[in-house]
């Protein structure tokens, strides 16, 4: 695929997913160590990044290529399962923060250029809204150090009509991230 797209001049890059909608994975026991909550990998947990390295080795190996999609949405209860047992409450923005840089240090080591993270987590952290598509939001928590510096904040959004809406949301991510934002 990755070479008929760059025949027909297309650059395809890979997604995947680095922090939630895993639950596929947790149905094999050798990955129950490594499961937060629900289908949440566990957070600083050396064995979580050998296997997103591998994931991103893979990714590397397959695509020309050097931008990558790392989602790390829709993870609500981030920090909420066995991280909290191990570690003690920390505010998920906190772990995000740690986790999102441990991630660019390894599409770094691989020269990725540009690190895709879909905007939902740091919206619904950094506004202390849980939901992703209220429109009145606004950022209350430091956020400056959030994004790592090789990373772009994505919107997402599929369904909406409201122009208005959108314009909202793509300000709300831009006091996140004010340069690279990428819409899907």
């Amino acid at each position: 695929m990755n070479a008929y797209a760059r025949s027909k001049g297309v650059e395809m890059f890979p997604s995947i997913n680095t922090l939630g909608h895993l639950s596929t994975i947790f149905r094999w026991p050798q990955y129950n160590a490594i499961n937060d909550a629900s289908d949440i990998l566990l957070c600083e947990d050396e064995r979580t990044y050998e296997l997103i390295e591998k994931m991103i080795a893979t990714c590397a190996e397959c695509f020309d290529s050097r931008i990558i999609s790392v989602s790390m949405d829709e993870a609500e209860l981030l920090g909420r399962g066995r991280y909290l047992e191990l570690h003690g409450y920390q505010k998920s923005l906190d772990i995000l923060k740690r986790h999102m840089a441990r991630v660019c240090e390894i599409t770094d080591k691989y020269g990725y250029e540009m690190m895709l993270v879909a905007g939902d987590m740091p919206v619904r952290l950094a506004t202390g809204n849980d939901s992703y598509i209220d429109p009145n939001k606004t950022v209350t928590e430091d956020v400056s150090d959030l994004m790592p510096q090789n990373a772009a904040l994505m919107y997402w959004e599929y369904y909406k009509r409201d122009k208005d809406i959108y314009k909202a949301h793509i300000d709300i991510h831009q006091q996140i991230k004010k340069d690279n934002l990428w819409y899907l």
